[in-house]
């Protein structure tokens, strides 16, 4: 099996197949979560949570060859559909109170944990196959980044975390060893970021809001038919990557 033609898209097509197992993972499981909480702070919480990993999981299938190595991919679509109607009924429903604190919340803390996985990834793998890695798990913390800090009042809230995002990934991309100190500071920029939405959301929130009947098996309908999208996705991952690794 041809991936085509030059020595580093091999590793890019992997580390992609390695993403869409671990993303289309949490997403099954964040949406397990959700259908289990009855409450819409938690409910939410999680449905974003599911919703973003999902979106990140399709976005690396655009990595791949589709046609040769994963024919089934669209079916998918449905389910990050789902995930996306349930948190915008969520949002919409006005019985979670700050809910749109909870979803710019959420996303920062997927963004921080996202980058957590590029750290790791650069500190523990090796050659092209640790740079599109860490790489793929950038993306995801830019992505949910910008979702978080959207919520800020401030259109600079996210300046500076995205300046230093930058920098990681320029030296991911020059194959250069990280500055702990660099990374530390990133972090402590997510922390910071992370402290003004969670105290809107307590300022928001006196105590866990009941969603109505409707709201609930609605929304709890949509995150089962995410989570079987999700666990069937990771499933196909792992016959995508051993197809990968035979053809590698």
């Amino acid at each position: 099996m041809q991936f085509g033609v030059g020595q580093n898209l091999v590793p890019s097509v992997f580390a992609a197949g390695v993403l869409i197992k671990d993303h289309s993972v949490a997403a099954a499981a964040h949406a397990a979560a959700a259908v289990k909480a009855t409450d819409g702070a938690n409910r939410l919480d999680e449905a974003v949570r599911s919703m973003l990993s999902f979106d990140h999981a399709i976005d690396n299938t655009r990595k791949l060859p589709v046609d040769i190595v994963w024919p089934s991919i669209r079916k998918y679509y449905a389910g990050y559909d789902a995930a996306k109607q349930a948190v915008m009924m969520l949002v919409q429903s006005g019985v979670v109170p700050g809910a749109r604190d909870i979803v710019g919340r959420t996303s920062l803390q997927a963004a921080k944990e996202a980058f957590s996985s590029s750290v790791q990834a650069a500190y523990t793998q090796t050659g092209d196959f640790r740079r599109f890695l860490a790489d793929g798990w950038l993306d995801a913390t830019i992505e949910d980044a910008i979702n978080g800090t959207m919520m800020l009042d401030s259109g600079n809230a996210g300046r500076d975390l995205m300046g230093g995002i930058g920098q990681v990934r320029d030296a991911l991309r020059r194959n250069a060893p990280l500055d702990p100190n660099l990374v530390h500071g990133v972090e402590q920029m997510f922390d910071r970021l992370g402290a003004r939405l969670q105290a809107r959301v307590d300022s928001a929130t006196g105590s866990a809001a009941k969603l109505d009947r409707a709201t609930l098996d609605r929304s709890g309908s949509l995150l089962a038919t995410t989570q079987r999208s999700a666990s069937e996705m990771s499933v196909d991952a792992d016959a995508a990557l051993a197809r990968m690794r035979q053809a590698g």
